[in-house]
């Protein structure tokens, strides 16, 4: 009840199609789907194929799920305490739930990165698993498990410490006051992001804002500046309607925006991206085209399919 009584709090005041773009798990609001028949073979495969790829990883495969079939065994023939049985029974439970509802999404999209957010939960059960096999298992080959596990942790953080110190290149370098780090993108998108960003920030003032598009949020954290609308995303399957797109321009104009920033995924041959002003958006293409003009154009091969992560282009338009 009290999440019902969140949830709508937070959505009451918003239109139905704004409420299917914030949870967009009816019919077609999301560009990817699958049958969850298909896609739990699927991530058998892939986590089998992990842990075949490198020397280390069948070993490893080994101990997480030898200790959690034993570890099984030890819970439903009842070989552990009572106590201590019914808290490793609820502690299962919840991590199941938790594990559910963060794996859900890759389950009806096979979108693989969505998998990453229920790993945490797969590792935690690894380890209540093999405490639960530790009950009943000889001195010995605890400690060599423990010998194991403890020297692939340490072999691992090593490994990860060398890979982020070779990332530490100059062209990997954000260099804006909100930046300082390193990133692993291609080179040309990070000297992209400091060019416009720079441009960004020493054109406009202080109470200036600018409008991205089509998903460029990215911007208003580096430039510290807000965005001038609600609606943050513009894709082909985010169904912008007529309504929606007079209401973003009606939140443009109110703002004063001078400025508009496009990236070259306005144009783009991916899944449910679409086209900005032909497939998805045609009012805001026509309002842009009609008040605004070209001034600066960065980085990007502009007939090459723009990346998440590589050939990133930017285009910013001026008020006329």
């Amino acid at each position: 009840m009290a999440f019902a009584l969140i949830y709508w709090l937070l959505l009451k005041d918003l239109p139905l199609y704004a409420i299917r773009q914030c949870m967009p798990y009816f019919g077609d609001d999301q560009p990817y789907h699958a049958s969850p028949l298909l896609v739990i073979p699927y991530f058998l495969m892939q986590n089998w194929l992990t842990l075949v790829r490198t020397s280390l990883g069948l070993p490893i495969g080994i101990v997480l799920h030898g200790c959690a079939f034993y570890g099984a065994y030890l819970l439903i023939s009842k070989k552990v305490e009572k106590a201590y049985r019914q808290d490793i029974l609820l502690g299962l439970a919840v991590i199941g739930i938790f594990f559910v509802l963060y794996f859900h999404e890759f389950l009806v999209s096979a979108v693989w990165y969505r998998c990453y957010w229920s790993i945490p939960f797969l590792n935690l059960f690894h380890f209540v698993m093999i405490a639960v096999a530790f009950t009943c298992m000889p001195k010995a080959l605890r400690v060599c498990i423990m010998i194991f596990l403890g020297g692939l942790s340490a072999l691992g953080i090593v490994s990860h410490i060398g890979i982020l110190q070779s990332q530490k290149q100059p062209y990997r370098y954000l260099s804006m006051d909100r930046g300082h780090i390193y990133v692993g993108n291609e080179p040309q998108w990070t000297d992209t992001v400091n060019k416009v960003t720079y441009f960004l920030n020493s054109t406009l003032t202080k109470d200036d804002r600018f409008f991205a598009m089509p998903y460029d949020c990215l911007y208003y954290y580096l430039t510290g500046k807000e965005t001038p609308t609600r609606q943050l995303i513009f894709f082909d399957h985010i169904k912008i309607p007529p309504q929606q797109e007079i209401s973003v321009i009606k939140e443009l104009e109110n703002n004063k925006i001078s400025y508009v920033l496009m990236s070259n995924r306005i144009i783009s041959n991916e899944t449910g991206l679409g086209v900005f002003g032909k497939t998805y958006c045609p009012i805001i293409a026509r309002y842009i085209n009609a008040y605004f003009a070209p001034l600066v154009r960065e980085g990007g091969d502009w007939t090459q399919p723009p990346g998440w992560a590589n050939n990133h282009g930017v285009i910013i338009f001026k008020r006329k």
